[in-house]
């Protein structure tokens, strides 16, 4: 009696086994059944962060009509270059051109980003690009910016030899423009 429940039990136990299992289909050159079992991979997702700042920067703008407002929450979004605000109703993108720059202190150090639009017409046409530029150095000889710009590095993962990075990767990447 035994040998029949062992019977009528095994298929249930070995489809159990095969569940944690995932087939990849392999070149019959190098693998003679055509079928190996790997184990799943944690599921893929996206590495890294397409914010210029880790957290909210409490910061003073100026707007495009002259008026400076104090204690505004900001972010830049290097994917989008695109400034975003946090405000009462919610998190807004500002349009190209409304804030002219925007300065905070951030580790006892002051940082001023300045609007691409500010730079003027000859800049604007064979210069740097859209988005906002921190100025590192202003003075008399000119102005030395630092333009913060995001790569992304698709997955590499290949199926058939079961090797490679299956997540998406963002690096932060940062240009240097001198100004006279």
């Amino acid at each position: 009696m035994r040998p029949i429940w062992i019977l009528l039990l095994l298929p249930t136990w070995l489809s159990a086994q095969k569940e944690n299992l995932k087939p990849y289909l392999i070149d019959e050159n190098t693998d003679p059944t055509r079928w190996l079992f790997i184990s799943p991979e944690s599921a893929p997702g996206i590495r890294g962060n397409q914010y210029l700042f880790d957290e909210w920067q409490l910061a003073r703008i100026k707007l495009s009509n002259d008026s400076i407002r104090n204690r505004i929450f900001i972010n830049y979004d290097l994917d989008a270059q695109v400034l975003e605000l946090y405000t009462e109703d919610g998190i807004k993108i500002a349009p190209d051109g409304l804030v002219r720059w925007f300065e905070f202190t951030s580790k006892r150090r002051k940082r001023k980003f300045i609007n691409h639009f500010d730079l003027g017409d000859a800049c604007n046409a064979s210069g740097p690009g859209n988005g906002y530029f921190e100025v590192l150095y202003e003075g008399d000889e000119g102005t030395l910016l630092e333009r913060h710009d995001l790569k992304k590095r698709d997955p590499t993962y290949n199926d058939r030899l079961g090797i490679g990075d299956n997540n998406i990767r963002y690096f932060k990447e940062q240009d240097l423009w001198y100004i006279n």
